[in-house]
């Protein structure tokens, strides 16, 4: 009786065992058969080829950078890809390279060196190749590494600040000679009757 138990019990977990098993392959081969569809729509070899790049940028208005791509070939075909810079805050603002990518080539870079013009400030420099494209911020700063606003704001102290340093030092003497009991017009008098003696 066990033993019709046990044997009982076992076919129901064969058949459902079973059950799960083919349900499983029917899930798998429609999932590879949707795959090949997307990667036939997708487009040939070279038509996502940037893997990596500069992201962030910070440079000086002084300062000459390179920015750049990787471009890689994930198909079984030679292919040729045009790269483009769009730059329109620096020189070169905008330029373009041929490519041709080996098949299953996975690391070509492709960088230009970029000055910017004498403006200060936050930047985006695109480089689009087939379908992809990439966007690199570049932050500008002055000589110093200042943001446009901090140089704005340091120029203004320093202008207040200079003719202070000039303003103070005259009116402490002027002071300093009034608490002595000296009027400032008796000092230049004095000053005056000094030099004739000589």
């Amino acid at each position: 009786m066990v033993h019709r138990w046990l044997l009982t019990v076992g076919a129901l977990f064969l058949a459902v065992a079973l059950a799960f098993g083919v349900a499983l392959m029917w899930h798998t081969s429609r999932a590879r058969a949707l795959g090949t569809f997307t990667i036939a729509n997708a487009g040939g070899a070279c038509e996502h080829p940037i893997t990596d790049g500069t992201r962030q940028i910070v440079m000086s208005k002084n300062d000459t950078r390179s920015v750049g791509v990787t471009l890689a070939n994930g198909g079984r075909s030679t292919c040729k890809v045009t790269v483009k810079l769009e730059a329109p805050h620096f020189q070169p603002s905008s330029e373009s390279a041929d490519i041709s990518l080996a098949p299953g080539e996975k690391s070509r870079a492709v960088s230009w060196l970029l000055t910017p013009t004498d403006q200060l400030g936050d930047f985006q420099v695109k480089l689009k190749a087939a379908h992809d494209e990439q966007i690199i911020g570049i932050r500008v700063t002055s000589v110093l590494g200042l943001s446009a606003a901090h140089a704005e704001l340091l120029t203004l102290i320093g202008t207040i600040l200079g003719s202070s340093g000039i303003t103070i030092p005259w009116l402490y003497s002027i002071f300093a000679k009034r608490r002595r009991g000296v009027q400032p017009e008796d000092a230049e008098e004095a000053a005056d009757d000094d030099a004739q003696n000589r």
